[in-house]
């Protein structure tokens, strides 16, 4: 199955409203203004996703465009009939725009093959809130790392320049030790990327839980550390015990970034 979402949001006097859209089943989504930004739900109709199946995700924000982008749930990953399930997404923000994005985790059922490319593009004077994570598994089921791999790419454009690059990929069953000694009793991986013009200093002073090495904030639910990328781009890595701590971790992550980076406090989403 092929499902394409193209989303483009534009600013009109102080406000953002989708400029374009344009869905092919099982994508689709849903939006509402929230004050001067555009809240969207990203959906996948069909619940899951099946070996073999394909999704192309593009969202666009114009200058001065301010979008929330949330996913309606966790992202269900099945082996189907079919070879890898792939997911696509490309996102552009353009000068002086700021797109926030607020991920569910994306969960790889036994079995499944997985491969999935993010494009992430940001243009001088943009602002960015990006958090996205990864399931190992139907962990409340006793089933954890039983997927056949996982591909995962994440690219970060700066001024056109790439900045960012990033690439893993997990087989457990040819290195299922490795894997559990690697993850231990974490079965959420993720990571944030945090970005506005030349705040990352600032905010490491004023949060500085974010500043330090990954190995040095632990806890039996979360392992979570930052590296500064440029004077703008900040990038959070994180391991949760399981869906809860996540929450917990992203929301107050989100939080702290939000107060900084667009100025106010996060929305209601309707899941926190």
């Amino acid at each position: 199955m092929n499902g394409t979402l193209t989303l483009t949001f534009e600013s009109r006097r102080g406000r953002t409203y989708p400029a374009h859209s344009a869905a092919h089943p099982p994508l689709a989504y849903s939006w509402n203004p929230t004050g001067p930004a555009a809240l969207a739900y990203l959906i996948n109709q069909a619940g899951l996703m099946l070996g073999g199946d394909h999704f192309k995700i593009r969202v666009d924000l114009r200058p001065r465009a301010h979008a929330v982008v949330a996913a309606q749930s966790y992202g269900k990953i099945s082996k189907g009939n079919g070879g890898a399930a792939r997911e696509e997404t490309d996102v552009r923000v353009a000068a002086g725009a700021a797109l926030e994005w607020i991920g569910e985790p994306s969960m790889a059922y036994a079995g499944a093959r997985v491969d999935q490319r993010t494009r992430l593009s940001l243009a001088p004077g943009s602002r960015l809130i990006w958090i996205s994570a990864q399931m190992l598994g139907r962990v409340a089921r006793g089933e954890r790392l039983a997927f056949k791999s996982w591909r995962h790419v994440l690219e970060v454009y700066e001024d056109s320049q790439l900045r960012f690059l990033e690439t893993w990929r997990l087989e457990p069953g040819r290195s299922r030790e490795a894997c559990r000694n690697a993850l231990e009793h974490y079965a959420i991986m993720g990571a944030a990327l945090l970005a506005a013009p030349r705040w990352t200093e600032r905010f490491l002073r004023r949060w500085p839980a974010w500043n330090s090495p990954l190995s040095s904030r632990r806890s039996e639910t979360l392992l979570s550390g930052s590296t500064v990328l440029s004077p703008r781009l900040l990038l959070v890595r994180f391991l949760a015990a399981d869906g809860q701590a996540f929450k917990n971790f992203s929301h107050s992550l989100w939080k702290a970034a939000r107060r900084e980076i667009i100025g106010s406090p996060p929305i209601s989403l309707g899941k926190y």
